[in-house]
């Protein structure tokens, strides 16, 4: 072969070399957007979570409240059947 020859196939070698290089640079910046991306959307979840979780609790509460006044009320009532219960001698 001749020296002409090789340097044509370098030439041609380090074109190729050079998109490829292109190539995974481009990919590179691609992926790095995309993980700022995601990044971005998993702190939105986050706040999104927290807002709900907190808003939960604070619901329970109300549920559980609004339990205990019901379950002193069934209290009352079984007592109070249970006096009427008795005055009546059944």
């Amino acid at each position: 072969m001749t020296p002409e020859l090789y340097e044509v196939l370098f030439k041609i070698a380090g074109g190729f070399v050079i998109v490829l290089i292109g190539i995974i640079i481009w990919a590179a910046q691609r992926l790095v957007s995309n993980v700022g991306k995601l990044s971005e959307n998993v702190a939105s979840l986050n706040t999104s979570f927290n807002e709900r979780n907190s808003s939960c609790k604070a619901k329970h509460a109300i549920i559980d409240h609004r339990l205990n006044c019901h379950s002193d009320d069934l209290k009352n009532q079984g007592t109070s059947i249970a006096v009427i219960q008795a005055k009546l001698n059944i």
